[in-house]
């Protein structure tokens, strides 16, 4: 059983929209010590993952977030800023997530597009 199908079980009763920000919140856990600019994390209350990627470009920080837009609705923003701007970061590029009938879909589609990101 993967991690991912653990953690699925414990939040199974839950509604789609509160199994994902549940999943979210336990992934964020885990990973957030891999975070290097934690002060430039896009934040609000619909943004429920956020993971740094390694440099796109000299000088650019970046960072792949799972939003929701309405009920049922996910997107998969990329958000950058270049270090020397003063500038917080800015969403440059956002993709809906087709497939939203289950909790894992979505972040299994999250997962992909993070590997992409990384180059793997």
């Amino acid at each position: 059983m993967s991690v991912l199908d653990e953690l699925l079980t414990q939040v199974r009763s839950l509604h789609l929209d509160d199994q994902v920000r549940e999943l979210c919140r336990k992934i964020t856990e885990e990973e957030s010590s891999k975070i290097v600019h934690k002060e430039l994390l896009p934040a609000g209350p619909n943004i429920f993952l956020v993971l740094e990627c390694p440099e796109r470009l000299r000088g650019e920080v970046t960072f792949l977030a799972l939003e929701r837009e309405a009920m049922g609705k996910y997107l998969i923003s990329v958000w950058t800023k270049k270090e020397v701007s003063k500038r917080s970061v800015q969403r440059v590029s956002v993709n809906d997530v087709i497939d939203t009938s289950t909790a894992k879909k979505i972040l299994l589609h999250f997962a992909e597009t993070y590997k992409l990101m990384m180059g793997k």
